[in-house]
């Protein structure tokens, strides 16, 4: 079962009626921050065209088809639930989350939490495209399947909440495999909650069926009411997911099984949980994966094994890094030296040799500073420049030295023209990677932004020299 879980379950009925009391309440207060806060500051430094380029690549990747990411996001994590200025805010996790699920427990009905949350969190995730979910029980204080007043009014409680917050679903979580009145009880609860959400309701509100069983009658009978089964695999090996995925398919499609990982523990990090998972998803095809806790893995990097967790199911489509990177678009790239200069063909030449360098931005646009970057397959971009667009960002000699040059020459299909883009560590931009030289990064000679300086490949350093922003024109 998921940490902590069972006392989530204990409430769950009243959840729904307890938030819609808290929002009138809590939202007539001021907000201030708890003692020790930092204030809430964004989540990056995007700003202006560079932020609607970011969002707008973000929302295109996720109504791409695409493998999935989920995470559980636990209230009590949360700065403005836990008073403690070291940890996360529910923004901060990672923008290419698809579906994040407010877990609920621990957390006070005062707390300023709920009132980010309706005010700040669910708004800014919803500007990414990021759908926001909650967890619950089923109506478990129904005396029967029968009881149908009782059942009626906990869904009316959940739509409540739904309504009050913006939500985008609801989750149940059902950890046990019954029989008699409480599957009946159960299967009621789906039922009625399939009036508002899932793919029967029109609506296009989720319902998700997370549990840690095989398949069994309970999901026999309600699989035609849900968008997805999110399987609490945790600690299990790939050999066990494979027979688990064999007990679910007879009733869903393998494209709607998420399996998750824990991060509560600190296990979702380990080689065999979350990496594992991960290529376990890829070889099946499977709906993806999820983090549970995914709170507590902000303190690894950031995140980190989650995002190479999205990096690994989507190397080639929309997605690279924490922003959207949308094949076939055109760029700026903007050093992080200075923020204000870009890599640029020099002189705005257009044969083939012609050297690459960094300059200013140009006011308007020139086609010697824009970029189109387009899959190469296999994890690799080609970038074209506008101004000559049937050349190609190139390796000198397809060198491996440190101070290689870079230049514009004829696509001929060499690791010299490809390049890896990956989201830098500091999480201002990218580093691109040469694949004639996978140990070098490009880079700005001397790391001075002075205009007319040349680019080059040098060791990765992670040093500005290396980090770009890629800025959708």
């Amino acid at each position: 079962m998921k940490m902590n879980k069972r006392f989530l379950l204990s409430v769950n009925y009243f959840f729904g009626f307890c938030v819609l009391l808290l929002v009138t309440a809590s939202s007539c207060k001021k907000e201030t921050a708890p003692a020790g806060h930092l204030n809430l500051a964004p989540q990056s430094s995007w700003s202006g065209s560079a932020a609607a380029s970011h969002l707008d690549s973000l929302v295109a990747y996720k109504a791409s088809n695409h493998q999935l990411m989920m995470g559980y996001y636990r209230s009590w994590g949360d700065r403005w639930s836990s008073d403690k200025v070291s940890d996360p805010i529910m923004t901060q996790m990672p923008d290419s989350v698809d579906i994040l699920s407010v877990f609920a427990n621990y957390t006070a009905d005062t707390s300023q939490f709920w009132v980010k949350l309706k005010n700040n969190y669910i708004p800014a995730l919803h500007a990414k495209g990021t759908k926001v979910i909650f967890t619950g029980g089923y109506a478990s204080s129904a005396s029967s399947a029968s009881d149908t007043a009782a059942i009626n009014s906990w869904a009316r409680g959940i739509m409540s909440s739904i309504s009050n917050y913006n939500y985008d679903g609801y989750d149940f979580d059902i950890e046990s495999t019954d029989s008699g009145n409480t599957l009946a009880l159960e299967e009621a609860s789906f039922a009625a909650l399939s009036k508002y959400l899932g793919p029967a309701s029109g609506t296009g509100k989720l319902l998700i069926y997370d549990t840690n069983q095989n398949g069994n009658a309970l999901l026999a009978n309600v699989a035609g009411k849900i968008n997805y089964v999110f399987l609490q695999a945790y600690w299990r090996n790939t050999t066990t997911l494979s027979s688990n995925l064999s007990s679910l398919t007879p009733y869903v499609a393998k494209s709607k099984v998420l399996v998750g990982v824990d991060f509560e523990d600190n296990s979702g990090e380990a080689a065999d949980q979350m990496p594992a998972y991960t290529t376990w998803a890829i070889q099946n095809q499977t709906g993806g994966v999820f983090s549970y806790g995914i709170d507590n893995e902000w303190f690894t990097g950031k995140n980190a094994t989650t995002k190479a967790a999205i990096k690994a199911m989507n190397p080639t489509g929309a997605y690279l890094g924490s922003a959207g990177i949308i094949s076939g678009s055109t760029y700026r790239i903007i050093s992080a030296i200075n923020n204000t200069s870009v890599v640029e063909v020099k002189g705005a030449g257009t044969t083939a040799g012609t050297k690459i360098d960094l300059y200013s931005i140009n006011s308007p646009a020139t086609g010697n500073q824009q970029w189109k970057i387009t899959s190469a397959g296999n994890g690799y971009y080609q970038l074209q420049p506008v101004n000559a667009s049937s050349l190609t960002l190139d390796v000198v000699n397809a060198g491996t030295a440190n101070g290689t040059l870079t230049q514009l020459w004829a696509p001929n299909g060499t690791l010299a023209q490809k390049w890896q883009i990956a989201l830098a560590p500091n999480g201002y931009g990218y580093s691109l990677t040469p694949g004639c030289a996978t140990g070098s990064r490009l880079d700005v000679s001397g790391g001075v932004s002075t205009n007319g300086t040349a680019m080059q490949i040098y060791s990765s350093n992670g040093t500005n020299s290396q980090i770009f922003k890629l800025v959708k024109q």
